[in-house]
């Protein structure tokens, strides 16, 4: 969840909405407004980069506990603070009369729907995200995916082939990863703890990548105790993945 996501979309111009995309409710009437005649890219252009984005009143962003959209929807407002995220990439791919077709790149945690509000403003014509579609997260793309129809007629040899079948060793984990000899393995597979000295500086209740001598990845372990700032450290495991 943690890793970059790309998305392509459709952003309707007209009409922005409560939640910022279609499901929402229309503030004004719902009229298309044609931007064929807007450069839109010094506007898009303000969104990439290094921002401060406010979360939708529609999210799931909790305020003292509660979800923001369950306060929505009493018609209440929540208290929402921006958070700092980072978009890539921010493309107009094509304009069709009142609909911008977008791809965007961007950090996680970033709505694209706020993008798609928050150009509308700027260009000073309502929007909202009429369509989305994720396309890539990390290093998983769509074009190399094998479809459901595919998966379930395939033989094995095919689903376990390249590029749609990834091992667990060469996927990128956002995690510091940390080699443990045979002996720690062997506790992992156990459920028992182990004592290591991760190169990064880390605290109680980090994950670690935790890789055999063959760059096997052996578990997702756990940070329970620091022992010594910056030193070893003491680590359960939450998934093992050997077996």
């Amino acid at each position: 969840m943690g890793m970059e996501k790309t998305y392509e979309g459709t952003i309707q111009f007209g009409w922005a909405t409560d939640s910022y995309d279609a499901a929402g409710t229309p503030a004004g009437d719902p009229v298309p407004q044609s931007i064929e005649h807007l450069d839109l890219e010094p506007f898009v252009a303000r969104f990439r980069g290094e921002l401060e984005q406010m979360p939708p009143q529609f999210s799931a962003k909790k305020v003292q506990g509660v979800r923001a959209y369950e306060l929505a929807r009493k018609g209440e407002t929540a208290a929402l603070t921006p958070k700092k995220v980072t978009v890539y990439e921010f493309d107009i791919l094509g304009v069709e009369g009142s609909t911008a077709r977008v791809r965007v790149r961007s950090s996680a945690g970033t709505y694209v729907r706020s993008l798609a509000h928050d150009l509308g403003a700027a260009a000073g014509v309502p929007a909202h995200l009429k369509e989305l579609r994720r396309t890539a997260i990390g290093n998983f793309r769509v074009e190399k995916a094998i479809s459901f129809d595919r998966m379930s007629e395939a033989p094995v040899e095919e689903l376990l082939a390249p590029p749609h079948f990834q091992s667990l060793s060469d996927v990128e984990l956002p995690l510091e990863k940390v080699r443990i000899d045979w002996s720690q393995q062997g506790k992992m597979m156990r459920g028992q703890a182990v004592i290591l000295t991760p190169a990064a500086r880390v605290g109680q209740g980090d994950l670690l990548a935790l890789g055999n001598p063959h760059d096997q990845l052996v578990a997702i372990g756990e940070v329970v105790n620091v022992l010594r700032e910056g030193g070893p450290v003491e680590v359960r495991p939450k998934v093992v993945l050997a077996g």
